[in-house]
């Protein structure tokens, strides 16, 4: 099980993690790619907070990628990457999920309802998975 679930790590953050190097340089190659909304179809502010998470998350985003690394090599302290990285996912997914909602209700710009349900489907993959991995770390700690 922990090969698999370090392959699902490793997949499942560098899509995000990638995405988010990629929108924190260049969002219009970000937008290109389909990673983020181009400029001119959001909100202003949306587009700064999604470049600035985007420059955060480049940083914080790695704990989860090396316990993810660290599951396929065995190797036990993955538990403690997993448990940091797990929040930090956690917290990523939920806040960008529950700031959607609330940005669509007030009627703020954000993007096209494909873009948005695609967003929605990787938030809620990364909020399972954050969950499920923190769970993982806490059992496997002596």
């Amino acid at each position: 099980m922990n090969i698999i679930w370090g392959i699902i790590l490793i997949v499942l953050v560098l899509i995000s993690w990638v995405g988010q190097i990629i929108t924190a340089i260049s969002p219009k190659a970000a937008a290109k790619l389909g990673v983020c909304e181009a400029e001119a179809e959001v909100d202003n502010t949306f587009f700064v907070d999604q470049r600035a998470e985007a420059v955060w998350d480049s940083f914080t985003c790695w704990p989860l990628l090396v316990a993810g690394i660290l599951l396929l090599l065995n190797i036990k302290i993955w538990a403690y990457f997993g448990m940091v990285g797990g929040s930090i996912f956690f917290n990523f997914s939920g806040r960008g999920i529950i700031t959607r909602i609330a940005m669509q209700r007030k009627g703020i710009p954000i993007g096209n309802s494909k873009s948005l349900a695609v967003n929605h489907l990787f938030m809620t993959l990364w909020l399972v998975m954050s969950i499920i991995t923190i769970i993982m770390a806490v059992k496997a700690l002596p």
